[in-house]
């Protein structure tokens, strides 16, 4: 039996399609999916990842066409005639005290009909995955929305992103999801450490070399030396033809942060 936490409550999955297997699929306000089958009981589902987020992969499988169900009648009926066949057969030849004639006559026919068998076997083996294939349903499904959708209640039609309120992909509790809307999401997104850390290490950051870029670290660093010596911008910016503000960027630190002054 899986743990359960104190204070979580499951909840039925509900599927816009029929399917024949004999499965439950259940989401709790903690996160958590399991499926509860006759044979194996309950499994909880650790799913995959998907762009960092949390997914679990599902298998159904709806009704045979009639047509497809006859068919696998016939062929099953096929190959249980044959194996009828041969067991008589292989049966005769075993009470047979004498290897006559008519033993090998057997045996040559046991030989056909054994060939017949595999035959026919590796033939219903081909239609019956085709026809398995055909009535199977891929399901796949965030974590995240599923405890949205049986947990939360959302405010508007607008409200359709799920966000984690602490930024962590892999924490799906229902106290940590809210519906949002798209400009809200967007938003929410520019106060995650991640996005606040990535910013940090762009900033003062240019690419030398290119026609955008008129300096260099090796200027910067020159500039930061003149700058701590008590040099003005207006003359800095004229001497390496670069604009005031840039000079300033750099004495802030907003531009360049990670260059050092020259020593």
């Amino acid at each position: 039996m899986n743990r359960q936490f104190i204070g979580e409550i499951w909840k039925e999955v509900k599927f816009d399609f029929d399917f024949t297997n004999e499965v439950k699929i259940e989401i709790s306000n903690f996160g958590r999916v399991r499926s509860i089958t006759p044979q194996n009981g309950e499994t909880i589902l650790k799913g995959a990842m998907v762009n960092g987020y949390r997914i679990v992969r599902l298998k159904f499988f709806k009704e045979r066409d009639p047509k497809d169900q006859k068919r696998i009648d016939f062929l099953r009926e096929q190959i249980a005639t044959l194996v009828r066949q041969i067991g008589k057969l292989r049966t005769r030849n075993k009470a047979k005290r004498v290897k006559d004639k008519s033993y090998y006559d057997y045996e040559k026919k046991i030989k056909v009909l054994t060939e017949l068998l595999d035959g026919m076997k590796k033939k219903y083996q081909k239609e019956f995955k085709a026809i398995e294939l055909k009535r199977t349903i891929n399901h796949g499904g965030l974590i995240h929305r599923m405890v949205a959708e049986y947990f939360l209640d959302k405010p508007t039609e607008k409200h359709n992103l799920v966000a984690h309120l602490n930024h962590n992909k892999l924490d799906n509790r229902a106290d940590n999801l809210k519906w949002m809307t798209r400009e809200e999401n967007a938003a929410h997104q520019k106060t995650s450490p991640h996005v606040i850390e990535a910013k940090k290490e762009r900033l003062g950051k240019r690419y030398e070399g290119t026609k955008v870029c008129k300096l260099t670290s090796t200027k910067v660093m020159l500039i930061k030396k003149k700058l701590n010596q008590g040099a003005k911008l207006k003359t800095l910016a004229k001497i390496f033809k670069v604009s005031d503000m840039q000079i300033h960027r750099i004495k802030t630190g907003e531009n360049w942060s990670n260059v050092k002054a020259a020593t």
